[in-house]
């Protein structure tokens, strides 16, 4: 077996040990922007109030026929106008809180 010069195996050593190195902070960056990412990809969603719930909920249990009838009655108090309005605004935030899977998000 021929001699290897000891110069081209510190060569390599040392080239391995930087790569290494790079190969460290670049994981280390990619989680980094990662983190940075998915914190400010939150949106958050309040509920409605606790009495808007409770609203809410019983034109939740309505038979489909009777939730019109129901939805007026809402509309014609102020506590019904204000459960209507939060779930409105609740259902034109969802979509920004949870963005379409076939975009690759």
């Amino acid at each position: 077996m021929a001699d290897v010069d000891p110069s081209i195996c510190n060569e390599r050593t040392a080239l391995s040990s930087i790569e290494e190195g790079w190969q460290r902070r670049l994981a280390a960056e990619c989680s980094s922007e990662r983190s940075k990412r998915e914190k400010q990809d939150v949106v958050e969603v309040l509920g409605p109030s606790r009495q808007s719930e409770a609203l809410l909920c019983q034109l939740d249990d309505l038979p489909y026929t009777d939730k019109g009838k129901f939805v007026e009655q809402l509309a014609g108090t102020p506590e019904g106008r204000r459960a209507l309005a939060e779930a409105i605004q609740k259902s034109a935030t969802l979509p920004q809180a949870d963005p379409p899977k076939r975009l690759g998000w």
